[in-house]
């Protein structure tokens, strides 16, 4: 069996009893659909014939026994149906779980290359075809099978001859049915892929809608939009093209086999072998011959859309993520914040150019570091080394002596603070967000992180205070409200090592000022990283690094550093005449700040 299928099969484990209960159901249903050109033959041969003593009555009793027959046939489709749907939306949950939980655990690599739209379409339209799949499948298998078997083993009894003159044709309605199962698997397979496109694009569009609106480019924006859309619509016309073909197909043949009923049959009543009712009989089979394929053409359909959704579904669950938990790790607990880089180089992906190149450094517990440099020197990749985000290419980086590689990553990252300068917050209210650093903080908990990240008098004079809504990506907020609500879960976090990436970038002078004495205080017997490009950040560290090409090229105090006039003294100075343009220029007397 293909180890796609072995897979989809085994989500039907957890709900063995309701499938066998829907197959049983749709059992009972095939079986009674049978039964009723039965009742119609012995009508037409037996009672219209005036082979019976009363006709009337016994015609009455037959077009009841007909109509109970159908009310439970109706009945038992339904109980077959509704729980069969139910199944099926359970197991397309189970598979959304999964992959959200593995997309969850994925690392910075594996979405530094997928789109999230092409994600989400993963867990939308492919799951709910899957779904639609899981419930349709072993039910049509089932009913038109015992459909199609029941027929002629019915019919042949009626008149074996006959049947198997009518059964000829179906080696080749069947050839015809394998054929499209080839074509419309490679049409699908790209049709998913040109749906993920769409979704791609239009997250991506809409995600950035603001700088479409700055810099007036819609119609860029509709024309990346128009072109995924018409391939598409291409990839449907395909679709459809074949789908056309193949009942295009069933229905002359279905039109060929009764011709042929009507001929050889015909023939025979002629001779008297026949009677008339048989051969409406076998009319009324022909469609219960013909519908399994039918069927089965559209299950052909449904079986490729939804494999190849979970073909989609596979294709992330199997992808391990780069940064996990090695064999025999274990938890750890961070004593005293010893930070250790032993010969780390790194460089992403497939790329031979390294970041970061034979560092070799030591950040004492309880120290104050900053790291500057200019830009692109990979500041932002050694903040992201600390807590495993990326792995090390060569080397290893040690916390407290124990390899990092070596912990369990739940561990490690319960006991670091992160706050990058890419602020993001979730849709939901000040207070949910703030408490997203550790979520059993009481109010008064959260209340005392957002004062210290200067954050509480602005959240208090709003309407509804704490609980006023963030709206999506918090955009009701500005860039330094975001900023200090992202400070503040790391205030409520109170990490043993904390990483600030950044961090106070987007803070105007007088919130920075207050930011960074609540870092000073909160970082009292922590360890802590600071990455800035705004140097009066850092001024007050116990070291500051000077990164340059991937290596620590200086190091010291903020008055060490002045001192060798190098690239730091080069910043500073530039950093101050820029400070003074821009006050001479454009704001003469006001403070600059950059919120």
């Amino acid at each position: 069996m293909d180890k796609t299928i072995t897979k989809f099969i085994r989500f039907y484990k957890p709900y063995r009893r309701e499938l066998i209960l829907v197959l049983l159901a749709a059992t009972v249903a095939a079986g009674l659909s049978l039964v009723a050109p039965l009742l119609v033959r012995q009508v037409t041969n037996v009672i219209l014939a005036g082979k019976v003593p009363d006709p009337r009555r016994e015609l009455t009793i037959m077009v009841i026994a007909l109509f109970l027959l159908r009310a439970l046939t109706t009945f038992i489709e339904y109980t077959q149906d509704v729980p069969g749907h139910i199944l099926g939306a359970k197991m397309q949950r189970d598979m959304r779980e999964q992959i959200f939980d593995k997309l969850q655990h994925q690392s910075f690599t594996f979405f530094d290359q997928e789109r999230v739209g092409n994600l989400m379409s993963h867990i939308t339209n492919d799951l709910y075809a899957v779904g639609e799949l899981a419930h349709h499948l072993p039910e049509n298998i089932l009913v038109q099978g015992l459909r199609f078997i029941g027929s002629f083993i019915i019919l042949a009894t009626i008149n074996l001859r006959l049947t198997l003159t009518v059964f000829a044709f179906m080696p080749f309605i069947l050839g015809l049915a394998w054929l499209a199962n080839k074509a419309l698997a490679r049409v699908f397979a790209t049709n998913k892929k040109r749906m993920s496109e769409i979704d791609a694009q239009i997250e991506d569009s809409l995600a950035g809608v603001k700088v479409v609106q700055a810099f007036n480019n819609y119609p860029l924006e509709k024309r990346k939009f128009d072109q995924v859309n018409n391939q598409y619509l291409q990839n449907r016309k395909d679709i459809y093209h074949n789908e056309g073909l193949i009942w295009a197909g069933l229905e002359s043949t279905t039109s060929v086999l009764l011709y042929v009923l009507l001929f050889f049959g015909g023939r025979q009543i002629l001779a008297g072998t026949l009677p008339l009712a048989d051969l409406i009989t076998y009319i009324l089979y022909l469609d219960f011959m013909v519908q399994p394929i039918r069927v089965m053409s559209w299950t052909i359909d449904q079986y490729q859309e939804g494999i190849t959704g979970f073909k989609r579904f596979v294709g992330v669950m199997e992808t391990e993520p780069a940064i996990k938990d090695l064999p025999g790790a274990k938890p750890f607990v961070i004593e005293r914040g010893e930070i250790q880089f032993e010969n780390v180089s790194f460089h992403y992906g497939d790329s031979q150019t390294p970041v970061l190149e034979d560092l070799n450094l030591t950040i004492r517990p309880g120290e104050l570091v900053a790291l500057v440099g200019p830009s692109g020197v990979g500041k932002s990749t050694f903040s992201a080394l600390v807590p495993r985000f990326y792995d090390v290419t060569s080397g290893s980086i040690r916390v407290d002596g124990q390899d990092l590689r070596d912990v369990t990553l739940d561990s490690l990252r319960e006991q670091i603070g992160f706050v990058q300068q890419d602020t993001y917050l979730f849709f939901g209210t000040i207070l949910d967000n703030i408490r997203y650093g550790r979520l059993d903080a009481s109010d008064d908990e959260v209340y005392e992180a957002a004062r210290m990240a200067g954050l509480h008098d602005f959240i208090t004079s709003l309407p509804k205070g704490y609980l006023s809504e963030v709206g999506e990506r918090g955009v009701r907020l500005s860039g330094g409200q975001r900023q200090r609500v992202s400070l503040a879960r790391l205030f409520l976090k109170k990490p043993k090592i904390m990483v600030f990436d950044e961090a106070t970038s987007s803070l105007d002078n007088a919130t920075e000022q207050i930011v960074q004495a609540s870092i000073r205080k909160i970082a009292q017997g922590r360890t802590t990283l600071i990455i800035a490009h705004r140097l009066s950040t850092i001024e007050n560290a116990d070291r500051i690094l000077v990164l340059d090409q991937g290596r620590i090229v200086e190091e010291g105090t903020h008055q060490q550093l002045l001192g060798k006039d190098g690239i730091y003294s080069n910043l500073y100075r530039l950093r101050n005449a820029n400070e003074e343009l821009f006050e001479k220029f454009f704001l003469p007397g006001v403070e600059l700040t950059s919120d």
